[in-house]
């Protein structure tokens, strides 16, 4: 029988105040891998809604004919986005909505 299964691979902490997610796809037949996909990387700004970001991804992911993954595992999600909370304290909230601010204001 051959599975797909996604899962949360990578998480990255760049310079900015972003939060990048690295998810991979493996393909498994009778409990053996014979595929891993390239990751789909996900970018979470400070101000991300991950609910609406969630549903968002997973239509993508899940509708693109070059990809047709199952979805994300909301238990996966959910690893990204403890990552993100613990970064996105509200002082650097505060940065990214100032930042941005100066950038409309150029």
């Amino acid at each position: 029988m051959i599975t797909k299964r996604v899962f949360l691979a990578e998480m990255e902490l760049p310079e900015s105040r972003s939060v990048i997610a690295h998810f991979l796809m493996v393909m498994e037949e009778d409990g053996r891998e014979v595929m891993r996909s390239n990751p789909h990387t996900v970018c979470f700004t400070p101000d991300a809604d991950p609910d609406v970001w969630f549903a968002q991804v997973n239509e993508n992911i899940t509708t693109r004919a070059d990809m047709l993954w199952p979805a994300i595992p909301a238990e996966e999600w959910a690893r990204a986005v403890a990552v993100c909370n613990a970064v996105h304290t509200p002082q650097v909230k505060a940065e990214y909505e100032a930042w941005k601010a100066a950038q409309q204001i150029s």
